[in-house]
């Protein structure tokens, strides 16, 4: 009896810890719906009695709680180490009782389970059943009872759970402990609670006594007993046998031993091995169908086991004819009973359950033709008892799943995470949980995942078992494969879109034609093969003065003027005949409505085809293009106009270049004279202002020039030959004192290619881009280098600056950006005009210029540059012949006698002896005069009588016999200028020249030291 009330218990609980596990995998929990989740609980707990409310919990606190208001302010956990247990083990949790009086009135016992989403446990969802609920399993068995018996439910902690002798629910024993208590005993394996029996059941509890529980009377009483639980029937009867002698000697036992006997469908026998061996064999009561009593005789010889083994229970089953030679089979138990005297005694009943063969035979005869039937029809069945939440499938269904019978638990999660599709789990298991709660028909399309990998189409069908009071109890339904009739449907589908498309796009090209027909901005039209008119939009129709419909059968000799049909119609038979389009023909002649005024037509004429790809018509479109013609002329006419003013700009600022530069440069001169003079005077800071003002009116005139010139065209390259190695070492001269006089530390790595490009120009654009890498640069260094790629080298200027964000590195390239001096409060950093200059050279030159940066750590322009196919011989450059005795001499040449003056007074300063003059001539007489050969010739280009500075360095130097180092200023930007003082070995310098620019190029070009 114990271990029947413990299993009773377990089913209790499993029960509830299934609902509960249903309940855990609603979808409003894979959303974290907490609220809609709260409308779904409060269902669960309205449909089970036995819940007092339901929470959901993370590891720390309530989410939500049913017995409070969905938002209101939650208590705390409850037993968190219960909560903690099912977070760790993701495993169901049975708490012992508990008293909770604060929150709950009576004992309680909580269950929990986990919510497991993607392997994790998410959250616990609890719930408490009163204790209460388990007196009733001890209730329902002392109504069964006829003798009294102590009965108690001892949870794992030693409390006691349930008392049979209590009347109340809030009965103050629940919850305590339980102490020591005598009696047979057993443990719950679900729980790990024990149920203690104080007081074992007496002799009288028997059949042959008084039926021990209704239950069994109701077994005892029953007819079916031989077609349904025969064998569980016999081995009780055989087991109540063993008291029959001690029952004998009771009063009446005969008359309670035949009322048995006329209840049951069977033969009460004895067997009797007396001690000398001898077996004898009796009928006690009852019999055998009318049909078997010639068989009884046989029931009654004693069989070969009892031989063998006297004293161990016998369960046998025999297969008899009887004379009319119908099979029977009968089922024979017995027990054995040692008497004092060494008598054995076997009672035994034999029962005929030929029936119950032959309805089992039928039932497996009729499981294999349904079980036939579903392989054949690709159908599963499955049976599912929602108390227990035990689930049954069918050996065809595991087939369906592709899985041995047996090999796959049949549980809902087991299930859908080991055979559904991801993407389907959260849909069946919610189809699972609303059908278990809420019953009714269950339809559910869904896929699986076979062990082999291959994706099936399930079809789930089913319904729903109620119990009396309406609740669903079971669920019975059938799964079949659809995928055959999925690809079906979804190839009918693809056919039916892809059908509807085909007719939309044609139905919206249709459309879109008459939309454009109609709308165009051109007159359009189409003819057949014999030319007879078959579309015309409103356009041609206002262009023909002829409604569009008058069109629709007339060929164009009846609607147009003649001249105009001997154009049209050979260009429409044309593309009849051939097949080819003609594209933007242009005509010139009258408007059929106003014949009286010539207009130019622009006509495009295409081929229409059939499926065959002959020409079936020509689609025409005529544009008047008078306007435009009229227009294009205005703009020819402007065009010619603004070349003429670029031209005449080009000219002027041609001709001002030198005209601004030369008092630009007596300014240079002066200001550096006089800053000279007025060394310690309190007037010098403000010189230093004016050579300041200057030196930028200098960058905004050469920069605005330059720009001028670029803008105009003005400025031609001229590409030539020459080595990358000599360009690159002239500027590492002009910059590498500067960069050094920063700080910089400046590198140059060279290579031995010779490149063809405008030495000048090339030569200016890598001098702004060192001048940027100088400006922004405050740390670190400068490195000029080239990289040969092929047919190309890469001219390169890297810095340490400050860098360039990505995003300005376009607008860097616009006139007047500086970065970081948007204000321009610092002069230093110019007018922000001088990479302008350079993607303009670049362009101009037809080279390639990148950029690459880092904010903080540097800049890297490249100039890809063509290799020339060979290199010219390089001749060796004149001797370096240095003047010497005395101080320097230096020859001046310039026509103008302001500048001559300055320059003169600020080379006496710097500790030259000047000769000056303002022609060769001039200067060339104090040379004999002097008898000294100078050490420096500074020349203006442009002398007076049509004489240049060129001509003057190559006299004096054709004097001296000596490549005398050579200065030229000028204030013609124009590269030829820097050719051809490159071409006599001489240095050219742009006007305005400031002082500090002028002594370091002397001091590179002469060799003479700064003083």
């Amino acid at each position: 009896m114990a271990r029947m009330l413990a299993q009773s218990v377990d089913r209790i609980i499993a029960q509830e810890t299934a609902a509960l596990t249903v309940l855990a995998t609603a979808e409003e929990l894979d959303r974290a719906d907490f609220q809609a989740f709260y409308v779904e609980a409060k269902r669960a707990v309205e449909a089970r009695d036995s819940w007092k409310f339901v929470t959901l919990t993370n590891q720390h606190h309530q989410l939500l709680n049913t017995r409070l208001a969905y938002g209101a302010e939650l208590p705390p956990l409850l037993a968190p180490d219960q909560v903690t247990r099912v977070f760790e083990t993701a495993q169901p949790q049975v708490s012992g009782v508990a008293r909770h009086s604060d929150r709950v009135a009576q004992p309680f016992v909580s269950i929990r389970v986990p919510v497991v989403r993607e392997g994790t446990v998410r959250y616990a969802l609890t719930t408490l059943l009163p204790a209460w609920t388990f007196n009733g399993v001890l209730r329902e068995q002392a109504q069964d009872s006829p003798n009294p018996m102590g009965m108690t439910i001892i949870d794992q902690t030693g409390r006691v759970v349930a008392l049979d002798d209590t009347t109340a629910p809030s009965d103050p024993r629940i919850g305590t402990p339980a102490g020591h208590i005598d009696g047979p005993s057993a443990v719950a394996p679900l729980s790990g609670w024990r149920v203690v029996v104080t007081r074992p059941v007496m002799a009288s509890d028997t059949v042959f006594g008084m039926p021990a529980t209704r239950t069994e009377r109701a077994l005892v009483g029953s007819g079916l007993l031989a077609l349904t639980v025969s064998g569980l029937l016999a081995a009780v009867l055989a087991s109540r046998l063993r008291v029959l002698h001690a029952l004998a000697t009771r009063q009446g036992a005969e008359r309670d031993l035949a009322d048995i006997a006329n209840h049951v469908p069977g033969l009460i026998h004895r067997h009797v091995q007396l001690p000398n061996g001898t077996l004898l064999a009796s009928r006690t009561a009852g019999a055998l169908p009318a049909e078997t009593d010639p068989i009884e005789q046989a029931l009654l010889t004693p069989p070969a086991p009892l031989t063998v083994t006297p004293l161990v229970p016998i369960v046998i089953e025999r297969e008899s004819r009887s004379p009319d030679g119908e099979t029977r089979w009968l089922h024979w138990v017995a027990t054995p009973r040692r008497q004092p005297d060494g008598t054995v005694l076997w009672d035994g009943l034999t029962l005929d359950v030929t029936d119950l063969r032959r309805a089992e035979a039928a039932l497996r005869e009729s499981e294999s033709r349904l079980r036939m039937a579903q392989e054949a029809a690709g159908i599963g069945s499955w049976d599912w008892d929602l108390p227990s939440g035990r689930i049954t499938w069918s050996d065809s269904l595991y087939r369906l799943f592709g899985a041995e019978p047996g090999t796959i638990d049949p549980e809902v999660a087991v299930f859908v995470e080991r055979v559904v599709h991801p993407d389907d789990r959260q849909a069946v298991l919610a189809k699972a949980q609303q059908s278990s709660l809420r019953g009714g028909e269950m339809q559910l399309q869904y896929r699986i995942v076979r062990p082999d990998g291959t994706v099936r189409w399930m079809e789930c069908t089913g319904n729903s078992v109620a119990n009396a009071d309406g609740r669903p109890v079971r669920l019975l339904g059938i799964i079949r494969d659809i995928t055959d009739r999925k690809a079906t449907e979804e190839a009918l589908h693809a056919a039916n879109a892809a059908l509807e498309r085909e007719v939309a796009e044609r139905t919206r090209a249709e459309t879109l034609l008459e939309t454009m027909f109609a709308s165009a901005p051109a007159a359009m039209t189409v003819v057949d093969g014999q030319l007879r008119y078959l579309h015309v939009n409103e356009r041609m129709a206002a262009l023909n003065a002829l409604p569009a419909e008058a069109h629709i059968g007339r060929r164009p000799q009846d609607v147009l003027p003649a001249d105009l049909v001997a154009v049209v119609e050979p260009l429409y038979r044309r593309v009849l005949s051939t097949g080819e389009p003609i594209h933007n023909l242009s005509i010139t002649a009258p408007a059929p409505a106003d014949p009286w005024t010539e207009r130019h037509w622009l006509m495009n004429l295409h081929p229409v085809r059939n499926a065959d790809g002959t020409v079936q018509a020509v689609h025409g479109l005529v544009q008047d293009i008078t306007d435009q013609k009229t227009m294009e002329a205005s703009l020819r006419t402007a065009l010619d106009e603004a070349r003429a003013a670029i031209d005449a700009k080009a000219r002027f600022f041609a001709s001002a270049s030198h005209d601004l530069r030369q008092p630009v440069q007596t300014l240079f001169l002066f200001a550096h004279a006089l800053h000279e003079r007025l060394r310690d005077h309190p007037a010098q800071a403000l010189v230093v202002t004016m050579q300041q003002a200057l030196e930028g009116m200098k960058v905004l005139i050469d920069t605005l020039l330059d720009i001028s010139r670029l803008d105009s065209g003005t400025l031609e390259a001229e590409p030539a030959d020459f080595p990358a190695v000599t360009l690159m070492q002239r500027l590492s001269a002009e910059y590498g004192p500067r960069m050094a006089a920063k700080g910089l530390k400046f590198r140059m790595i060279g290579c031995p290619v010779w490149i063809r490009s405008d030495a000048v120009l090339l030569g200016r654009v890598l001098g702004n881009l060192l001048d940027n890498a100088l400006k922004y640069t405050e740390r670190g260094g400068v490195l000029l280098a080239c990289r040969r790629r092929g047919d190309t080298v890469r001219i390169e200027v890297w810095d340490t600056g400050v860098g360039i964000r990505l995003e300005d590195q376009v607008a860097i390239f616009d006139e007047f950006v500086q970065l970081g001096n948007t204000g321009r409060s610092e002069r230093g950093h110019g007018l922000g005009l001088g990479l302008s200059i350079v993607q303009r050279l670049v362009r101009l030159l037809g080279h390639e210029l990148t950029l690459r940066s880092r904010p903080g750590r540097g800049t890297v322009f490249t100039i890809t540059v063509p290799i020339t196919a060979c290199a010219p011989d390089t001749p060796h450059p004149p001797p370096l012949l240095l003047a010497g005795g005395g101080p320097p001499l230096a020859v001046l040449v310039e026509d103008d006698h302001t500048i001559l003056t300055a320059l003169g007074m600020l080379l006496e300063e710097w500790g030259f002896e000047v000769i000056a003059g303002a022609a060769p001539d001039d200067v060339l007489e104090q040379i004999a005069q002097r008898r000294r050969r100078p050490d420096l010739i500074i020349s203006d280009y442009f002398l007076s009588c049509g004489r240049t500075g060129t001509e003057a360095i190559r006299m004096i130097r054709a004097y001296c016999n000596a490549p005398v180092p050579a200065i030229v200023l000028t204030g013609d930007t124009g590269p030829e200028r820097a050719l051809e003082a490159g071409r006599i070995g001489s240095h050219l310098l742009l006007k305005p020249v400031m002082p500090d620019v002028l002594q370091d190029m002397i001091q590179r070009v002469a060799g003479i030291p700064k003083r």
